[in-house]
């Protein structure tokens, strides 16, 4: 929700979405199954998906899913906070190679407009390749790119334009 935020950590070797609410309060924290290497992390609030960067020797981006999720149509908001679990476990749903997204596509930036869409920024090859966005949706099927201004290089965030939900 608009009242708290989430953070990715790595405890004992296992990576986790630690969730706080306004006051700083952990409010539940969620295990990644199999992840290692992560570096950046977006949560899709319509899919309630985790997408996760990682750059391993083969950066990729993993899709996960809580275990046990109802499904955005079933219970009510107030339901779901009710039925929140303190601790949950996200499996692994799809992963995408990122270099496949782009010929020779290193992306050092995720992003999304926090709904169903992810933002991955990027460049192509060595210094002389342009800056890129690429854009996909919470299947991680690809919704296009844009380049990127060479005056506006390099991406280093991606953020919402307003911090208000509608």
């Amino acid at each position: 929700g608009r009242d708290s935020f989430l953070a990715l950590v790595e405890e004992n070797g296992v990576w986790k979405s630690l969730a706080f609410d306004s006051a700083g309060h952990l409010t539940q924290s969620i295990e990644f199954q199999g992840l290692s290497h992560a570096a950046a992390f977006v949560f899709l609030k319509k899919s309630q998906r985790f997408v996760i960067l990682t750059d391993d020797p083969q950066p990729k981006l993993h899709w996960y899913s809580i275990k046990g999720q109802p499904s955005a149509d079933q219970p009510t908001a107030a339901e779901k906070k009710k039925k929140r679990q303190k601790h949950a476990v996200a499996i692994r749903v799809i992963s995408r190679v990122v270099a496949a997204m782009r010929p020779c596509f290193c992306a050092h930036v995720v992003g999304s407009d926090s709904k169903g869409q992810v933002f991955l920024a990027g460049r192509d090859g060595d210094q002389r390749g342009g800056e890129y966005i690429v854009t996909l949706d919470s299947d991680g099927n690809s919704l296009g790119d844009v380049p990127v201004d060479p005056s506006d290089a390099p991406i280093t965030e991606i953020g919402r334009a307003s911090c208000r939900e509608r």
